[in-house]
């Protein structure tokens, strides 16, 4: 059965509205708006499919809250721009795997401290480390391992203060006074 009507439709109910469909239900139209004047709750018993051919976008004027309870996979291809507020708290309860097929630049303009429970290992196979500081580089550490064919310590003034030294080399240039 097929209900044709030419023209406007305006369909009122003054209470509550249920339609039960057996089978498939489908919408189509050229504009689709909904508007909810107080909650809305959306059941799915089984797979979700959307597809946007063209832009998709959300505005939330409060919260949001997402939860997965499973795997989420999350893929964008061409360029994309990631931008928080004022705080960004981020917290992973298992291994972290990041990988750059290409230069990353990152830039900080406050203080930056990380803490890390364990050894951290900084590895270049195919370049250099470098750290550049315009101010002041400081190390600490109960022991400081410097391995290299070659070492170098330039400064204007350098000093080494140690109850004692040891150096084990061939021949050295070092010039000091026993105390």
């Amino acid at each position: 059965n097929f209900i044709n009507v030419k023209g406007d439709v305006n369909l009122s109910v003054d209470g509550n509205f249920e339609t039960l469909v057996e089978g498939n239900y489908n919408i189509r139209a050229k504009n689709l708006n909904i508007e909810v004047e107080e909650d809305m709750d959306t059941v799915v018993l089984r797979n979700t499919t959307e597809r946007y051919e063209k832009i998709f976008k959300t505005t939330a004027l409060g919260a949001v809250s997402q939860r997965y309870n499973d795997t989420f996979d999350g893929v964008y291809k061409g360029n994309t721009t990631l931008t928080y507020g004022d705080k960004l708290d981020s917290s992973i309860k298992g291994a972290v795997t990041e990988r750059y097929a290409d230069t990353v630049d990152r830039r900080i303009d406050g203080i930056q401290t990380e803490i890390y429970k364990s050894t951290v290992n900084l590895t270049s196979t195919e370049g250099s480390i470098n750290i550049n500081s315009g101010i002041t580089f400081n190390v600490n550490a109960v022991t400081l391992d410097l391995d290299g064919t070659t070492v170098d310590i330039d400064g204007t003034t350098t000093n080494i203060n140690a109850a004692t030294l040891a150096v084990n080399a061939p021949s050295s240039n070092i010039l000091g006074t026993a105390g």
